[in-house]
C-alpha cells in the first residue's frame, strides 16, 4: 500500500489514464520524473519513450505517427518482459494512453468513412476489428468502457465484422 510519504506515491498508474479523457500532463511529468529517477539500461528505450512523450505534448491525429509511437512503447515493455523484470507504472500508463489514441483514431475513420455515400465496406470492417483490437488492450489494463464504445458503434451501425 502506498503511504503519503512513501516514494510509490509519485508513480503513475495506468488507472490515470482515463478512456474519456486521458490525463495527458501527469503521465509526461511521471515519465520525466521517472527518467530522472532511473535512467533507463537501454539509450534506446529512453529515445523511444522520449519522443513518445513529445508526441503526447503535442500530438496530430495522423494515424501512423500515433501508430509509431504506440508500437515503439510496446517494444520497451517488451524488453522488460524478456528480461523477467515488471515494467515501471509510468511506461504502461503511456502504453495505455497509445492504444486508447489508437482506438479513437480507427472508430473516427469508421465513422468518417459511414459519412461517405458509397463507404468502402472492407476499410470499415478492417478498421473496426483494429478498433476492438486497440480497445481489448485498453482492457487488459482494467477499463472495459472503450470496448463497450467500439460494440455500441458496430452494433448502432448495423456492420457485419
Amino acid at each position: 500500500m502506498t503511504t503519503p510519504n512513501s516514494p510509490e506515491k509519485d508513480l503513475v498508474q495506468p488507472e490515470i489514464v482515463s478512456v474519456s479523457k486521458p490525463n495527458t500532463r501527469e503521465v509526461t511529468a511521471a515519465l520525466r520524473a521517472l527518467l530522472q529517477r532511473e535512467p533507463l539500461s537501454d539509450a534506446t528505450d529512453e529515445s523511444l519513450i522520449a519522443e513518445a512523450m513529445a508526441f503526447v505534448e503535442v500530438p496530430t491525429d495522423d494515424y501512423a505517427a500515433i501508430k509509431k509511437h504506440g508500437e515503439n512503447i510496446g517494444i520497451v515493455l517488451s524488453g522488460y518482459l524478456q528480461q523477467g523484470m515488471e515494467s515501471p507504472p509510468e511506461i504502461d500508463a503511456l502504453h495505455k494512453y497509445y492504444q486508447i489514441l489508437l482506438c479513437r483514431n480507427r472508430m473516427d475513420f469508421v465513422r468518417a468513412e459511414l459519412q461517405q455515400g458509397a463507404p468502402d465496406q472492407e476499410a470499415i470492417r478492417s478498421q473496426v476489428r483494429m478498433a476492438r483490437m486497440y480497445a481489448k488492450a485498453v482492457k487488459e489494463y482494467g477499463d472495459g468502457t472503450l470496448l463497450e464504445e467500439v460494440e455500441e458503434l458496430i452494433g448502432s451501425n448495423h456492420l457485419q465484422i
